[in-house]
């Protein structure tokens, strides 16, 4: 983590929003190398502005709900529909949009899935 004294007006806002009630607790996330972490986006900052990224979380797992499961399709599907979703809606370049479909590919490669349905997110 950065030191206090360079993020010092930073710090004393978390304070604040700390000292508001006991039953919250807020983190703070510095940029590091013109890169934040926000919700599940990176944002990168460059010259002409901001480009984004998929971001996990590193204690993120790749579970996702089993095919041979009772549970109901729509249950087993949401999840690919949510990575889907966010490769569509989401402002990402070529490459990142690209890293991410071979991400859910790993993803349903690894639950034995067929990643067919990744067509709809091109």
């Amino acid at each position: 983590m950065p030191p206090v004294e360079k993020h010092a007006e930073e710090y004393k806002v978390l304070a604040l929003f700390n000292s508001l009630s006991p039953n919250l607790k807020f983190s703070l996330e510095l940029q590091v190398d013109d890169r934040l972490n926000y919700l599940d986006l990176t944002l990168v900052k460059n010259g002409t502005g901001f480009s984004y990224d998929i971001y996990r979380k590193p204690t993120a797992t790749d579970a996702i709900i089993p095919r041979d499961s009772c549970h109901p399709y729509e249950h087993k599907m949401a999840a690919v529909r949510y990575f889907i979703d966010r490769i569509n809606t989401y402002d990402l370049s070529t490459s990142s949009k690209q890293a991410e479909i071979d991400t859910v590919k790993h993803i349903l490669r690894s639950h034995n899935r067929p990643y067919g349905i990744l067509l709809l997110a091109t």
